[in-house]
């Protein structure tokens, strides 16, 4: 499968209405051209730029809550508006320890 033919794949699978729906649930803003957020036309054209740029790249690309990833010979899509790693706070951490 090439590459166009897995992103063609994402954008025909991924739950952009539900995306949306999260957005406009948690007042979840950012602003994209002139369209308002969670419009699923917007958020379409949005997450295919992502993808085309982290498959230009090779590596993951996020913002918007959007992430793209295509390293490792795959190409995934995923919406997270919030996320939090162990290491992102280890030096903190230990502190308080």
């Amino acid at each position: 499968m090439t590459r166009q033919e897995q992103i063609d794949d994402i954008m025909d699978w991924f739950e952009f209405e539900r995306a949306s729906e999260m957005m406009l649930a948690v007042n979840f803003g950012w602003y994209y051209k002139d369209h308002p957020e969670g419009c699923i036309p917007t958020l379409r054209k949005h997450c295919r730029d992502l993808l085309k740029s982290a498959v230009k790249r090779n590596q993951l690309v996020a913002t918007g809550g959007f992430e793209a990833d295509a390293r490792e010979g795959m190409l995934s899509l995923s919406f997270a508006p919030e996320e939090m790693t162990i290491e992102d706070v280890a030096e903190d951490y230990n502190a308080v320890l």
